[in-house]
């Protein structure tokens, strides 16, 4: 299954559209799958950093980024500067 996330909650009809920096590649619509959806829960222009729990991941690693959680994606992002 394909999802697509945007800000334009009455699109009707999808348009492939040109990448702005990317003119030597064909126009395309983008869609996502079901397993990073997570990544576009956020608004396009949010910095976040998804850190994902896999089986090859070192001990030293999942301290270091996933401590005493139990979670298998974390999703850190940007906060406004003070």
């Amino acid at each position: 299954m394909l999802y697509h996330f945007g800000e334009e909650p009455d699109i009707e009809q999808f348009v492939p559209r040109e990448k702005q920096n990317r003119k030597d590649f064909p126009a395309v619509v983008w869609a996502i799958d079901q397993m990073n959806e997570h990544s576009y829960f956020f608004p396009r222009n949010c910095p976040r950093i998804v850190l994902k729990r896999t089986p090859e991941i070192s001990e030293e690693h999942r301290k270091m980024f996933f401590g005493m959680s139990q979670a298998n994606k974390i999703i850190a992002i940007e906060s406004p500067s003070l």
